[in-house]
């Protein structure tokens, strides 16, 4: 009985040993990586549901409401316009419970706009006719159940119209920003932007 209960400990001692082995893993923490996505047309006009990625140096046309969806993501890459014009002078918006990375350059910004607006920008003029103060598409809304928005070198434009019933009931808010971001335990980051 010695003899087994011997050799069973043996067994086990080398098991033991023979599973702690050291391995290293090198990272290079200063890169940023970015999920692999796939790329958004730019061939329509868009609405509804968007994941993927808005390809550099491209414009996107918003007809309707646009949302990231609960475990997506949407990133927008340098060089990007995106066009919120809506339909029939309805404003629409970016709704995120998912992961939304707007990541421009200096060289390169992205611009979230209302076309064909331009800024009164004269000394002593009167603010209440500046378009830049009048919201012409809703805006940035995240919701309480998006944990990440960053954006960089980014010019968002114009926001800060009314919220339509779709943009409200997707991200339970009323508030009427450029960007509103209602997760108190998420992570919003802007860098080096324009609102």
């Amino acid at each position: 009985m010695k003899k087994y209960l011997l050799i069973l400990s043996f067994i086990s001692s080398a098991a033991f040993f023979s599973s702690c082995k050291k391995t290293t893993e090198d990272k290079n923490l200063w890169e940023a990586v970015l999920p692999q996505a796939t790329p958004i047309s730019d061939a329509s006009c868009l609405s509804g549901a968007l994941k993927g990625t808005m390809l550099s140096g491209k414009t996107y046309n918003i007809c309707g409401d646009i949302f990231v969806n609960d475990g997506d993501t949407l990133i927008i890459q340098p060089g990007v316009t995106v066009n919120f014009t809506g339909t029939a002078g309805v404003p629409v918006g970016l709704g995120v419970k998912g992961i939304l990375l707007s990541l421009g350059t200096k060289e390169a910004p992205i611009t979230l706009t209302y076309p064909g607006v331009t800024r009164t920008d004269e000394l002593g003029s009167n603010p209440d006719n500046d378009p830049a103060l009048k919201g012409k598409w809703t805006g940035v809304i995240g919701a309480t159940t998006c944990p990440l928005i960053v954006i960089k070198w980014t010019h968002v434009d114009f926001g800060g119209a009314a919220i339509s019933s779709a943009m409200k009931s997707f991200t339970g808010s009323s508030s009427p920003y450029s960007v509103y971001f209602a997760n108190p335990d998420g992570s919003f980051i802007l860098e080096d932007s324009w609102l």
